[in-house]
């Protein structure tokens, strides 16, 4: 089962947002549904749900304000489940061709990894990260990221993500994945319906601390 890139940025217009193009530095890409409906029966199935907090902010209490889900973590343990596997597949499809576009960040240098655990986050209508954010912070294993991944787990309108520098907003469509810079030049939010419900999944690629010894390429952006 392949995974295909949705259009070139050049090219790409989503109904209802803005073209997107390299400068934005925000990969855009469609998995097969058939995937996102094994992950959206995975954590259906889940019986370890908890409550979403946020862990980018100074306090428990905030936390709790700024982001309200239902959220299922995928661990080590689960990466045997071929409905996780063939997620990771697609994604690893995606962030190589991300990193053709970016080519500064591919082979050579340090290594790059899915390092931490990842989640499915569920919003109910009303529900959502409230507040700006981005997804790096001073404390390990947060600093060690550089690229954040998002991909929608159902069809809901008016329940994107929105860029704040990027003056950018994303459509909550099945299948959508979503990479862009984990550093507050992507300061962003989720789009909060009150109306519909939303689902996603979403982690982040870390730096593992290793030197990656295959050759760089040309890292000229042309």
């Amino acid at each position: 089962m392949d995974c295909f890139v949705a259009e070139t940025f050049e090219t790409m217009t989503i109904p209802k947002i803005q073209k997107y193009n390299p400068e934005h530095h925000i990969g855009l890409y469609q998995i097969p549904h058939e995937v996102v409906d094994g992950l959206n029966l995975f954590y259906k199935e889940s019986p370890n749900k908890t409550s979403g907090e946020s862990a980018n902010v100074s306090n428990e209490s905030s936390a709790k304000k700024s982001k309200k889900s239902t959220d299922v973590t995928i661990l080590k343990t689960d990466a045997n489940d071929p409905r996780v596997v063939a997620y990771i597949d697609c994604l690893s499809q995606t962030l190589k061709d991300y990193m053709k576009m970016f080519p500064s960040i591919g082979p050579g240098g340090w290594e790059l990894a899915l390092a931490e655990d990842f989640n499915i986050q569920r919003y109910k209508p009303g529900e959502g990260f409230y507040e700006w954010h981005y997804e790096r912070n001073p404390f390990p294993p947060a600093s060690q990221r550089v690229l954040v991944f998002m991909t929608y787990l159902n069809d809901a309108e008016e329940a994107g993500t929105s860029f704040m520098y990027q003056n950018i907003t994303t459509e909550c469509k099945k299948g959508l994945t979503c990479i862009w810079p984990a550093d507050w030049t992507y300061t962003h939010k989720g789009q909060i319906s009150n109306k519909h419900e939303k689902t996603i999944i979403t982690g982040w690629i870390s730096y593992t601390g290793k030197v990656n010894e295959l050759p760089r390429n040309n890292t000229n952006n042309k």
